[in-house]
């Protein structure tokens, strides 16, 4: 892969943190430093709403190892929102089917169907 993956609650204090030398790897130690931005993406959130974002990278002063700072509200490799999957599978919690929860979410139901079986062998 090449890049390690930090999920950060708070974009902004993370960058601020990052410009200021204060986040360190959680793997080494060593000092993050600023090193442009993660490519662009577009995801969807609830109510078919896309939201495109292009996460910061940091790079370990020491070894030169990049990292990607992702917004907790997002999964990696995922076209969709921590949200979007909470209420599908909340729906599935519910009793509804993926079928319903896909029609509810406007998601495809092979997407939705993944969502949930997954969830259920974890």
């Amino acid at each position: 892969m090449g890049w390690t993956l930090i999920e950060v609650i708070d974009v902004v204090a993370a960058r601020r943190a990052l410009a200021g030398r204060v986040l360190r790897c959680a793997g080494c130690g060593a000092v993050l430093a600023p090193w442009g931005h993660a490519r662009a993406r577009t995801v969807y959130d609830l109510d078919a709403a896309r939201v495109t974002v292009r996460p910061d990278r940091a790079r370990r002063t020491g070894c030169a190892a990049t990292h990607v700072l992702l917004d907790a509200a997002l999964l990696a490799r995922r076209g969709y929102t921590v949200r979007m999957v909470g209420h599908a599978l909340a729906g599935a919690a519910r009793g509804e089917t993926h079928r319903e929860i896909a029609d509810r979410l406007d998601a495809p139901v092979g997407t939705v169907r993944g969502w949930i079986r997954r969830a259920r062998v974890r």
